[in-house]
């Protein structure tokens, strides 16, 4: 291949999907066709190219070298091509393109993330633009924003990189909590002592505790858990304590199963905020949906005051 055609781009389109859905069959609900046309659009690819993008078959689904190399070029290309769509359609005064999001798990339901307001403000808008959402987990979310493979993100700020803008939007609260199957069960909330507490495996969350005096002498963490519902699952088992949202837990309250320790004591706020690359010419649907995150939230704010 000399030059890259309009085939070129669309076979890259094919592969970015086969790609960020890890393999041919998860990519058909994606592309809206068969495996057998997937697949023929990869070995076109691959002739056009020269070289084997991928090993596919009893082994799963794995990049070669060429095909990693391939793949930041189709990711860069179709990044420029969407750019460029937007900026045309910014002569006509709309918004062309696609917006993917990525949100880490369970706050749908928490009370002062307003996410969905912020789509329903945005979509309301005259454009033409295809909204995703993915549930990331918090480890990878500023990585995928960084990397392009999301265009904004709503989670905590982990890794603090240089390249991204981090706005607040809202707290989440965290109470420290053991379930009913724990023998000291009955103790909570305010019966336990420190040393009782320093005893109990601990399920450490990926996301870093507060520097309060005690928290990271006392707890003795022995696994790490990257979602809500992993550190869920093992706190319910009576084997473990650990840190979750009181809005997540109070499901577990109400029914029993699970309460919280020394509530005046064992808590922090989880900050959110809305995750975008800061480059100096941010795409206008980017911008745009900041700023309806923004107004969301704010106004999401008043109402649990007032």
């Amino acid at each position: 291949m000399t030059s890259i055609t309009d085939l070129d781009l669309r076979l890259m389109q094919v592969f970015l999907t086969v790609v960020e859905n890890r393999g041919l069959a998860a990519a058909q609900t994606s592309l809206n066709v068969g495996l057998s046309t997937i697949s023929s659009h990869m070995a076109t690819l691959e002739k056009r190219l020269g070289v084997k993008l991928c090993d596919r078959g009893r082994g799963g689904f794995r990049l070669t070298e060429e095909g990693l190399k391939v793949y930041e070029i189709a990711r860069r290309l179709t990044g420029a091509v969407s750019a460029a769509n937007s900026e045309l359609a910014g002569l006509r005064d709309i918004l062309v393109g696609k917006l993917r999001i990525g949100i880490v798990d369970n706050i749908v339901n928490n009370p002062r993330a307003a996410v969905h307001r912020a789509i329903h403000l945005f979509d309301r808008r005259d454009h033409e633009v295809t909204v995703t959402v993915e549930v990331v987990s918090p480890r990878d979310l500023e990585r995928q924003v960084s990397d392009g493979m999301l265009d904004v993100g709503v989670g905590p700020r982990l890794s603090n990189l240089g390249v991204l803008d981090y706005d607040l939007l809202f707290t989440e609260r965290q109470y420290l909590y053991c379930s009913r199957l724990h023998p000291l069960f009955e103790l909570a909330p305010h019966g336990w002592s420190t040393d009782q507490i320093a005893s109990e495996k601990y399920a450490s969350h990926v996301c870093p505790l507060p520097d309060e005096p005690g928290y990271k002498e006392v707890l003795r963490g022995v696994t790490m858990v990257h979602n809500m519902e992993s550190a869920a699952i093992l706190i319910l088992s009576g084997r473990f304590i650990g840190f979750l949202p009181e809005h997540y837990a109070q499901h577990w309250e109400a029914r029993g199963d699970m309460r919280p320790i020394k509530t005046q004591q064992y808590f922090y706020d989880n900050l959110f905020y809305n995750i975008r690359r800061n480059s100096e010419k941010q795409s206008r649907i980017i911008s745009q949906f900041s700023k309806d995150l923004k107004s969301a939230h704010k106004a999401n704010q008043k109402m649990l005051v007032s």
